[in-house]
């Protein structure tokens, strides 16, 4: 019996016992500080009941209040809203936040809040901020913690570029927030601002119809249900002051965040819970923004507080400037490095420049010297036509003209490389027959075919359509340049040229063309650079086989040009297959028959004209003397620019013929000594100039000195009299006007 009386006295806490240690919590006043007593004091209880040996009290306080009890100690912990936790941050050193408040709406948990600018919906002349210039605006108040009532959407007003609105159009209610909505609707103010939430809050309660009102800005954020005119800022935060022990913080926000949400604790202080603390930069930054205490006026900076406040960011700055000025020395040196390499890239440029006009200029001289000779081929060619021959004769002469005039063609292309490498080749479409130009290409190579004793066999698909649309004339230059590959590289066996169809729609078909031969075929490591410019399976290609190396090079320019592809398979020893995919349109005309006409001297249309014909190739001149005479027009014939000079000085000519590269004085400076005659006289006289040059720009550059047109040899005898007619009509209406 005494042993148990000992043992309950020992149980029995002393009178000198420490009392449960008090925690003063305050909390910023929104409404009526006995309402908000009693919805908070439940969460007090539950935190005192989480920290043994404390009891935390709740205080409700505003501002001013608030102010002096911190000044004073009387608190621990903090509640308010964002704008108000900065300016007390800023005078107190306030440690980090330890929980931020979410609030409830219905079933939704909203960490964030907003503000809400409205007006009433039959308000036409209110649709936008700008709208809201000189306009009467009701608030709740515009003190620094009317945080979501009235700066955040003040904020936007600034970003928008609005005036913020003067203190006589702010029509100031006071609190609740709900007295701005009902002198919006009774018509004392043109627009309100309120905080999210309230508008909605108002309507559930059937005190509004959302109807009545009218969303300026309404903004469209996820997981945030309330209407909404602006950005979003964090709600509330919970704080605690210096002086409270690290543990007892760290206790009291565990418990905030462990808090269950919804839970009648936090029902009974209308919100859902706590959350880990948010973000309040951007809220900082808006209230910088808005100038708003304590970022209202600026104070006396000394050394010491910046190197206290920012010596991190002193040491970064002062870390990185040492860095840009080693980056500066080495992009110097870099620099100088560059300067160095562009002066040689300069020098190379130049270099190559010269290169490439020394190159236009060989192909310029290149096109003179066999265009000369073609024209004399090409022209006597005609006129032996004009003789009598035997049907034997006639497909010889037919088998010269027609190789003659693919050769000029293919030269056009070779001799104009750098049109080609720039990919500027324009495309003549027209409708033609595949199996008719594989059999004109066929034509051309079979004396080669012949003599080598090769077989050639052709096969067409059935349901190929007779006539295809696309650039016939590049085709065939594919088709030649193939072709001739496969005799060249087969000394014995076959060639075969097939053609499939592998696909139709309503307007475009895509042939597959391939020409196969038994001959050496091509090694491996060739494969990969046979399409290049210059090149060819191996050096002693060229000196067994001969050729440029520029066929299939463009072969495979002219396919891409075409929409198409080209790619080869080979065996060595076994013999080589060239595969040709191009797409085409689906030909309605009957082209044209290509086979040969006997040549003919065009008629004469108008008077016989006195023509003046200066060339200094002896034979080319015979050739336009005999076919011009031929037609009935009188001729004079000078060898080079100086005796036609002398010969329009003496004598009046209807059309002059001249060509661009004599001895003496040239085509260029006898026009222009032409010209200088004329000035005296008032007489134009039409001068056509007739160059080998057929590259781009010659033509812009011959008119520009002074002549009426421009021709290229070999010259096309109905293109001359053609030429010759315009101009000599044109020049007879300008003697007559």
């Amino acid at each position: 019996m005494l042993f148990c009386m000992l043992q309950w006295c020992i149980s029995l806490p002393p009178a000198w016992a420490e009392a449960d240690h008090e925690l003063t919590l305050g909390i910023l006043t929104i409404h009526s500080k006995d309402e908000m007593q009693q919805e908070w004091q439940p969460l007090a209880a539950h935190l005192s009941a989480a920290l043994p040996g404390h009891r935390l009290r709740v205080i409700f306080l505003d501002h001013d209040e608030m102010w002096q009890a911190l000044l004073q100690r009387k608190l621990d912990f903090v509640l308010t809203n964002a704008s108000h936790y900065i300016q007390l941050r800023e005078k107190t050193k306030f440690s980090g936040v330890l929980a931020t408040l979410v609030r409830s709406e219905g079933t939704v948990a909203l960490k964030e809040l907003g503000g809400v600018v409205f007006t009433r919906a039959n308000r036409d002349d209110i649709n936008r901020f700008k709208d809201l210039k000189d306009k009467r605006i009701a608030c709740v108040n515009e003190s620094p913690g009317a945080f979501g009532s009235f700066h955040i959407p003040m904020a936007e007003f600034k970003r928008a570029g609005i005036a913020l609105p003067r203190k006589n159009q702010l029509l100031v209610t006071g609190m609740p927030q709900d007295l701005v909505v009902q002198a919006v609707l009774e018509g004392k103010a043109d627009a309100g601002i309120v905080r999210t939430g309230v508008i909605e809050k108002i309507a559930r309660q059937g005190r509004l119809n959302l109807a009545d009102l009218k969303i300026i800005n309404q903004q469209k954020w996820p997981h945030f249900p309330l209407v909404c005119s602006t950005r979003l800022f964090p709600e509330w935060a919970f704080v605690a002051l210096p002086h409270v022990e690290e543990d007892t913080a760290r206790r009291v926000a565990a418990t905030l965040l462990a808090a269950e949400h919804g839970s009648p604790v936090m029902q009974s202080a209308f919100i859902h819970g706590f959350s880990t603390p948010a973000d309040y930069q951007a809220a900082e930054l808006m209230m910088r923004e808005l100038r708003l205490p304590p970022f209202d006026r600026s104070h006396f900076v000394t050394i010491s507080d910046i190197w206290q406040q920012y010596r991190w960011w002193l040491i970064g700055i002062i870390t990185a400037s040492t860095m840009i000025l080693l980056l500066t020395l080495r992009l110097v040196i870099t620099i100088s490095n560059l300067n160095a390499s562009r002066r040689e890239l300069e020098q190379a440029r130049v270099a190559a420049d010269t290169a490439n006009q020394a190159k236009s200029e060989f192909l310029a001289n290149m096109s003179h010297e066999i265009r000369t000779p073609m024209n004399g081929v090409i022209g006597m060619t005609n006129l032996l036509h004009l003789t009598r021959l035997t049907p034997e004769q006639q497909e010889y002469l037919n088998n010269i003209k027609t190789s003659a005039d693919n050769l000029l063609s293919l030269m056009n292309d070779i001799l104009d490389l750098s049109k080609i490498e720039a990919g500027k080749t324009e495309l003549e479409y027209s409708d033609f027959s595949l199996r008719r130009l594989v059999k004109d290409v066929c034509t051309m190579q079979c004396s080669r075919i012949r003599k080598k004793h090769l077989e050639l066999h052709t096969r067409f698909a059935d349901d190929l359509p007779d006539l295809l649309h696309g650039d016939q004339l590049r085709v065939k230059q594919i088709m030649l340049n193939l072709l001739n590959n496969a005799i060249k590289f087969t000394e014995q066996g076959s060639i075969t040229i097939s053609a499939l169809l592998l696909s139709q729609d309503a307007d475009k078909v895509i042939i597959h063309i391939t020409v196969s031969d038994t001959g050496i075929g091509i090694t491996p490591a060739a494969m990969d650079t046979i399409f290049d410019p210059f090149t060819q399976a191996d050096g002693s290609t060229t000196r067994r086989f001969g050729g440029t190396g520029l066929g299939l090079s463009i072969c495979r320019q002219l396919s891409c040009l075409m929409g198409g592809r080209i790619w080869a398979e080979s065996n060595v020893g076994q013999g080589s297959n060239f595969h040709l995919e191009l797409p085409f349109g689906i030909g309605s005309t009957p082209p044209k028959n290509t086979a040969l006409e006997p040549f003919s001297i065009p008629t004469r249309q108008g008077p016989a004209l006195k023509i003046l014909i200066v060339e200094d190739d002896e034979i080319n001149a015979r050739l336009i003397t005999l076919m011009l005479k031929r037609m009935g027009h009188q001729i004079t014939v000078a060898e080079n620019g100086k005796q036609a000079v002398e010969s329009t000085r003496e004598e009046a000519f209807d059309c002059i013929l001249m060509d661009m590269h004599m001895p003496v004085m040239n085509g260029s400076e006898a026009v222009q000594a032409i010209r200088r005659q004329e000035e005296q006289t008032a007489r134009h006289t039409p001068v056509i100039a007739l160059t080998a040059n057929a590259l781009r720009g010659d033509r812009e550059r011959y008119l520009s000195e002074g002549f009426d047109s421009y021709l290229t040899k070999p010259l096309d005898v109905e293109l001359l009299v053609e030429e010759m007619t315009r101009l000599s009509s044109v020049s007879t209406e300008q003697h007559v006007s």
